[in-house]
């Protein structure tokens, strides 16, 4: 058998009629940029997640740019974040003009450390960016009283966690703003590169909206020099087709990660995701990452089996040469990166098809 760790044509087959028809709607009308279908995207976005304001952009990695770039943090600032992460999060704080400060992750989720931020604030620090992992939301009762305590403000890069909650509150809702990805391999993902920025501060939504679009906050004024950084109309409305199916999907990953716990719990050198103590929680799993000593041996025998698998992230930013932030010792995040393995976990993956990649755990970790 193979087992693929995605299977975005499996889905796109049982949605095909709806993009089809979404398609042709956008192209016979002509109606490409900023129309209705992104605002009512942006509006069934804020009201998913409780905020303010949703403002639609080109990626993930402009969504923290440009949220960055609109709260006036001062040039050379430092912002806390981690090294387990994808490098959009880190880069964006250094076009910003910003200093990122990597610290640790808990090996047990792979979110931020709580005391790892404490201990890494600077005269120099002004904010803190979380990067909830896998779908799950980090320990935001420990970092919002950090940031409070220190006067910083606290930013979310939420680009796995479409949908996670903590204590009823949603992945984006718990920051100054939040970035989210629309990379067609995200939960809700569009047919190429979009993402959008979540906001409470209605003001900041506004300014971000002038700032996507040249500056504009009405046509043919521009009252900055900005960005060109819309989300197409085309994908807005591509995702307003997925959102119908969003729950389903949601539901089916979460029902096999269950199962994948409750299979994988007993196996010797296996470590799965554990599950946090930072009160009640909704994770969407956006990955299922487990942990072996024997990372790389298990990975050779699935693949030989025939099941794909994914390394999040093999070589950690700082360890990578090009980044400038070698200086940084994060002893957690390297044993991480050692030991990390992301299984299948498609929501159109088979019941049979988990049970096969179960079968080949159970032969090796047994």
């Amino acid at each position: 058998m193979r087992v693929r760790y995605t299977y975005l044509d499996r889905q796109y087959q049982t949605i095909r009629d709806e993009i089809l028809e979404t398609v042709d709607d956008i192209f016979s009308r002509s109606a490409f940029i900023l129309r209705p279908e992104v605002q009512e995207f942006e509006t069934r976005m804020a009201s998913m997640l409780d905020v303010e304001g949703v403002v639609g952009v080109n990626s993930g990695t402009d969504a923290l740019y440009l949220g960055m770039r609109a709260l006036g943090l001062p040039p050379g600032g430092e912002v806390i974040t981690v090294a387990h992460t994808f490098v959009a999060s880190v880069s964006a704080i250094v076009h910003a003009g910003l200093k990122p400060v990597l610290v640790d992750v808990l090996p047990s989720d792979f979110n931020i450390d709580p005391a790892a931020i404490a201990a890494a604030i600077t005269p120099a620090t002004c904010a803190i960016m979380v990067v909830h992992m896998n779908g799950r939301v980090c320990d935001m009762a420990a970092v919002k009283e950090i940031a409070e305590d220190h006067g910083l403000l606290v930013l979310e890069d939420a680009a796995q966690a479409i949908g996670a909650r903590l204590n009823g509150v949603a992945a984006g809702a718990f920051g100054q703003f939040a970035g989210f990805s629309l990379h067609p391999m995200k939960i809700l993902g569009g047919g190429g590169d979009g993402g959008f920025i979540a906001t409470k501060d209605q003001e900041l939504a506004e300014t971000l909206r002038a700032m996507r679009n040249l500056g504009q906050r009405q046509r043919g004024v521009h009252e900055s020099h900005a960005f060109n950084s819309r989300l197409d109309t085309l994908q807005a409305a591509i995702c307003l087709v997925k959102l119908r199916h969003l729950g389903g999907w949601t539901d089916r990953r979460r029902w096999l990660a269950q199962r994948y716990d409750d299979a994988l719990a007993n196996l010797k050198g296996l470590i799965r995701p554990l599950a946090p103590s930072s009160g009640p929680h909704y994770d969407v799993y956006s990955s299922y990452a487990i942990r072996s000593q024997a990372r790389d041996d298990l990975r050779a025998r699935l693949a030989e089996k025939g099941v794909e698998t994914m390394i999040a992230w093999e070589r950690p930013l700082h360890r990578q040469t090009g980044l400038n932030l070698e200086h940084h010792v994060l002893p957690a995040t390297d044993r991480v990166s050692r030991e990390v393995l992301s299984l299948p976990i498609d929501s159109e993956m088979t019941d049979e098809e988990q049970d096969y990649v179960l079968d080949v755990l159970r032969e090796f970790h047994g």
